[in-house]
């Protein structure tokens, strides 16, 4: 898998108009200069030559510098990825938190009322365009009423050491309230943005159909055959083999909240990789673009093989 996404995005980023060269020099720089630019860069080399040194130096942690800012690009990355984490973990436990309530409710009160406006709100949420609502979201929260910030992770006259990278983390270790206070605050709608339209509508609608399935199993009528309360054969019974598929969908998910920071994080302005990836990309800066896939490809394999073994842990039935 990581070979073919590294060869797709090696060949794209050449097929794509645009020289890297003339962005940064521009295009009245002399053609000497430019083909000295290119020689330094190894952009003149045949291309299986560089496709060749471009697969050794990402399996080998070697991402270059970046044609822009001249920096390497493992310090780009290291800047950026913890503000990605802390947005798509905020995204993954709002859609969570909100997700299998709403999905169990609804598949406890099925045909009634809560259901179809259960099923309506999903629906709906799942429909939005993420651009579309976290613009307005800004428009409401941060333009009218003024509560909440429209960008950034912190406020700019406040100065966080930076530990982890982590502003919400970073604050509780230096004990600093006010700081994570200030970072909930910047995270609230780029959260609610990416977990809304991404994340919950999908558990929630995994959670009520497992949940249905579930509720019509032989042993859930054996259990309540027996007298078991009510709530043991929904929460010990039920609920227990209807988060399989839950799990299994929440991993698949988590995969896609890193594609889908890309749209939040540029609306927001918020310094993580989808904005820098954005960046990469308007620029040509090739170096970036190849580390930003190549991680973000490490996250899937890794996501999905943890939901795997998870899934085995939940289920004694399952072995790989």
């Amino acid at each position: 898998m990581l070979f073919i996404l590294l060869t797709v995005i090696f060949f794209v980023m050449r097929i794509l108009p645009g020289d890297p060269v003339t962005i940064m020099v521009g295009e009245k720089a002399p053609p000497e200069e430019m083909q000295r630019i290119r020689h330094f860069l190894g952009l003149d080399r045949p291309i299986e030559v560089q496709f060749y040194s471009f697969l050794g130096d990402m399996f080998t942690g070697n991402f270059g510098e970046s044609l822009v800012t001249h920096r390497p690009v493992i310090l780009e990355l290291s800047s950026a990825y913890p503000a990605t984490v802390e947005l798509a973990v905020g995204a993954t436990l709002m859609g969570v938190v909100i997700g299998i309530p709403l999905g169990l409710v609804t598949a406890l009160k099925r045909g009634s009322v809560v259901d179809h406006s259960g099923r309506i709100f999903t629906f709906w949420t799942y429909s939005m365009p993420e651009f579309w609502l976290g613009t307005l979201l800004q428009i409401y929260f941060a333009v009218q009423f003024g509560m909440l910030p429209t960008s950034g992770r912190l406020p700019a006259t406040m100065d966080l050491r930076t530990i982890t990278g982590l502003m919400t983390v970073d604050s509780l270790l230096q004990r600093n309230l006010g700081a994570f206070v200030e970072a909930i605050r910047y995270l609230i709608l780029p959260t609610v943005t990416l977990g809304l339209v991404t994340l919950m509508p999908q558990v929630s609608r995994i959670a009520r159909a497992s949940m249905l399935d579930q509720m019509r199993e032989d042993y859930i009528i054996t259990a309540r055959a027996k007298g078991l309360p009510e709530k043991i054969v929904l929460y010990r019974h039920a609920l227990r083999n209807a988060l399989l598929p839950i799990v299994s969908i929440i991993g698949l998910s988590f995969s896609g909240l890193l594609g889908g920071t890309v749209l939040v994080e540029t609306i927001f302005s918020f310094p993580g990789l989808g904005r820098l990836l954005v960046s990469g990309l308007l620029n040509r800066d090739f170096p970036v673009v190849q580390a930003i896939v190549f991680m973000f490809s490490i996250v899937v394999v890794a996501v999905n093989t943890m939901t795997d073994v998870l899934f085995a842990v939940l289920d004694p039935r399952v072995r790989y």
